[in-house]
C-alpha cells in the first residue's frame, strides 16, 4: 500500500479506512490477503457477511443432510464433511465476488511485456458489482460480461 501511495496517491476515505482496520480484530488475516484488506476498506462489515452466510449455509445444510440419511449419518460422516467443506470454500467467494473493492491507487499500468490475457485481466472489474470511478477504473457493460 505504500507504494501505490508513493505513485499515484490514496483517497482520504480509502486512508482512514486503512487505517480504522489496523485495530481490528482480524488484523493479521487483513494484512496477510490483500483481497480481504480491499473489500474492507470498502466495507467494513465484509468479514461480518462471509461469517453470516457460512453460518446460514453450514447450519441449513446440516439440518438437511441429518434429515436426509437419518441413521446413517454418522456412517456417512466424510460425505457429509466434504460438502461442507466445498460449502463454505463457495460461500466465501460468492460473497467475495460481490462485495465492492477499494480503488487504490490510479490506473493500473500495464507494462509492455505482459501478454494479451493479462492486458485483459487487468481491465475487468474484481468484483461483480465494483463501481466505475472516473478517471481511476472504468468499466463498460462490455468489461463487465
Amino acid at each position: 500500500m505504500l507504494e501505490t501511495a508513493k505513485t499515484a496517491g490514496i483517497r482520504s476515505t480509502a486512508l482512514t479506512a486503512y487505517v480504522s482496520l489496523q485495530s481490528h480484530a482480524a488484523h493479521g488475516l487483513i494484512q496477510r490477503f490483500s483481497w480481504i484488506r480491499n473489500r474492507m476498506i470498502a466495507d467494513d462489515k465484509f468479514l461480518f457477511k462471509v461469517l453470516a452466510e457460512v453460518v446460514i449455509d453450514s447450519g441449513c445444510g446440516t439440518v438437511a443432510e441429518v434429515r436426509k440419511r437419518g441413521e446413517d449419518f454418522w456412517a456417512e460422516f466424510e460425505f457429509y464433511l466434504s460438502d461442507l467443506l466445498v460449502g463454505i470454500v463457495l460461500d466465501v467467494v460468492l460473497v467475495s465476488l460481490m462485495a465492492p473493492v477499494a480503488v487504490l491507487g490510479g490506473r493500473a499500468a500495464v507494462a509492455a511485456g505482459q501478454s494479451g490475457m493479462q492486458r485483459w485481466l487487468s481491465g475487468i472489474p474484481s468484483a461483480a458489482l465494483e463501481a466505475s470511478v472516473k478517471g481511476v477504473k472504468e468499466y463498460s457493460v462490455g468489461s463487465r460480461v
